[in-house]
């Protein structure tokens, strides 16, 4: 197994995904100042429909958790090529593709600029941005040179700023709380520091050679466990999996009334201060219940005051453990050839 401690990421670290992490609190910052000098365009809009697929749609999600508490806003994200039935001229239409070439995006955002004039566009170039400009539609553009899954703070944080200049939500104050504390987590999680004074170290030693099962709640919480499961899918290149308080409490407890897989799934709960009071007690008494028929239970906690660095810290602390998950696996975090070779058929076989 490989030592965390004396890692070589020239060797196991090729694509340089351990960079990445490790500047994405500068990639915050940067997302943030960019998009508050962004030219965008004064909208009214009654719903917003964010479009986008994989590591593009993480910030619609990101988004859709925040202004639950904070909005009266109808948000959805769609991940596929069928726009709901209310969509229309007072929806706001934001079309995500990191590369621009997505299919099912380009497609997505091509039937809803048929219903709606409204529109922003976010992409690092490609057809998208092409879209953008043959219809006059405002376009963010993103930096190059990342895989989807490591622009997630040019991906996130400038729709959290437009809505904030479009008069929507405040989220100011929150992301320069959050932008501090990942400087914080830098310190606390970065290689050099040994495994026995690294959390997001231990934690991957703890599930190496298991199946993760991340449980979040229904708000932030779950934003983050779905964004840890496709980090450990991606970047570990291995199955996990992720569900939400409290419905997990209808369906899936019941699977764990045996322990005949108990040397196979490990439990991650990530927690934090802005729980439902009812949900905290379903983490409680779920742990209790199925604590001895799962390889063992172990919690991580969001840092912060706002919803905004609570979401933040939880998925940054995944993005971590997913990478040193990689190294004890002997895998490469940054490709994913079997997502291209599944493009390429796909366009075959058109």
């Amino acid at each position: 197994m490989v030592n965390l401690d004396s890692l070589d990421l020239s060797v196991c670290d090729r694509g340089g995904s351990m960079k990445s992490v490790l500047d994405f609190p500068k990639q915050f910052d940067e997302a943030m100042n960019r998009a508050f000098v962004f030219d965008l365009p004064m909208m009214r809009f009654g719903s917003v429909l964010i479009i986008g697929m994989g590591g593009s749609a993480v910030g619609g999600d990101i988004l859709k958790a925040l202004l639950k508490r904070r909005s009266s806003l109808f948000v959805e994200v769609l991940r596929g090529y069928e726009l709901p039935a209310w969509v229309g001229e007072d929806t706001l239409i934001i079309g995500i593709s990191y590369s621009g070439d997505t299919e099912e995006t380009l497609h997505s955002c091509e039937e809803g600029l048929k219903r709606s004039s409204k529109a922003l566009l976010l992409s690092s170039g490609g057809k998208l941005e092409e879209m953008a400009l043959s219809k006059g539609i405002p376009h963010f553009k993103l930096p190059s040179g990342f895989q989807p899954r490591a622009a997630l703070a040019y991906l996130s944080v400038p729709l959290l700023v437009f809505m904030e200049r479009l008069g929507i939500a405040s989220f100011q104050r929150e992301l320069e709380e959050t932008l501090s504390i990942l400087g914080e987590m830098v310190e606390e999680l970065s290689p050099e520091v040994p495994s026995p004074s690294n959390p997001a170290k231990d934690l991957a030693l703890w599930l190496y050679g298991s199946v993760p099962v991340i449980y979040g709640d229904e708000g932030i919480g779950g934003v983050a466990a779905y964004r840890w499961k496709t980090q450990i899918n991606e970047n570990s290149k291995q199955p996990a999996y992720a569900c939400l308080f409290p419905e997990l409490d209808h369906n899936e407890i019941v699977g764990w009334t045996t322990d005949r897989f108990k040397g196979v799934f490990k439990v991650i709960a990530l927690r934090h201060s802005s729980e439902n009071r009812r949900t905290s007690l379903r983490y409680s008494v779920t742990r209790d219940l199925i604590s001895d028929k799962v390889g063992g239970w172990r919690e991580v906690e969001g840092r912060g005051k706002g919803e905004t660095s609570l979401l933040y810290s939880l998925i940054y602390f995944g993005d971590f453990v997913s990478l040193y998950l990689a190294y004890l696996n002997g895998v490469d975090p940054t490709p994913v050839n079997i997502i291209s070779k599944l493009k390429d058929e796909i366009k075959r076989q058109k």
